[in-house]
């Protein structure tokens, strides 16, 4: 009986060495965003039936949220920041900070059925009237941009590769782009001034089983108020405390009427007349 018990035991656990770990259907896609998206840079996105990951490897950030909770989670890998809201309370917050990228106010047309971007089957959407003409937008790293006019834009989204509506609605809103539940592509620009860009392109979108590690929160961030804090990077960071460090070791303050150290320049007050080189100081009387 206890033999048969030591082989159930180790065959229950050979099992569970072959049992694949945890993972969702879904797609990695790697595209390159610029000059009209919120977030930008060479970004992977992680998109599955439940959720959506965007990481930025450059700067260490990640734009996370997943069901079904659909709470939103915005880190930096090398400050250890991180920033968290629901999902719809930080969109609201997102848009009325006009933070929604340059296509805001544009309206669109459906264009091309049939496309391919990156081996992914597409279909494109056009720009039927451009948005008003505005002077900058901001990122989601705090920082305006200057703009030309924008004069026409093209989308194209993956035709077979649908997101949940959470999804759909954020990336619409990163990208400013209408939310067709579809992954968006590729968006090309045509600027007055600048003539025919590419905002966004994907280089690649794979279909994989996502492991649910890449959903998972991680441990040990500072947590801020501000989505914000966030994109400040780590030498700005660290130049940063190192000011306030400065500012708060006991060694570089001095109380009022306390004496300089030795070797310590002696500023004069404002107001103090100044003694000429080579003259001789000039002697107080008793009672002066």
């Amino acid at each position: 009986m206890k033999f048969s018990c030591q082989i159930l035991l180790g065959l229950v656990g050979f099992a569970a060495c072959l049992s694949p770990a945890l993972a969702e259907d879904g797609w990695s896609v790697n595209q390159n965003a610029s000059g009209g998206a919120a977030l930008t840079g060479a970004m992977t996105l992680y998109i599955t039936p439940n959720g959506m990951r965007a990481y930025e490897a450059k700067n260490g950030i990640n734009l996370m949220t997943h069901g079904p909770a659909w709470q939103v989670y915005i880190y930096n890998d090398k400050t250890k920041r991180m920033y968290s809201s629901q999902l719809n309370p930080w969109l609201q917050s997102f848009r009325q900070r006009g933070m929604v990228g340059r296509f805001q106010g544009a309206t669109w047309k459906r264009g091309k059925d049939n496309g391919v971007v990156a081996g992914i089957r597409a279909y494109e959407f056009v720009m039927d009237h451009a948005p008003p003409v505005r002077s900058n937008y901001k990122g989601l790293n705090g920082r305006a941009t200057a703009l030309n006019t924008l004069r026409g834009a093209s989308l194209w989204v993956a035709s077979d590769i649908k997101t949940p509506p959470q999804v759909s609605n954020l990336l619409s809103n990163l990208y400013g782009v209408p939310d067709c539940q579809r992954i968006p592509l590729r968006v090309i620009l045509v600027e007055s001034g600048k003539g025919q860009s590419t905002a966004v392109e994907t280089s690649r979108a794979t279909q994989m089983n996502v492991p649910d590690s890449i959903f998972a929160v991680p441990g040990g961030y500072t947590t801020t108020k501000n989505d914000t804090d966030v994109f400040i990077d780590k030498e700005s960071m660290d130049t940063l405390d190192e000011m306030l460090n400065d500012l708060d070791t006991p060694s570089t303050r001095r109380r009022p009427g306390t004496p300089a150290r030795p070797g310590t320049p002696v500023q004069p007050r404002p107001g103090t007349p100044q003694a000429r080189p080579g003259a001789q100081p000039q002697q107080r009387r008793p009672g002066q």
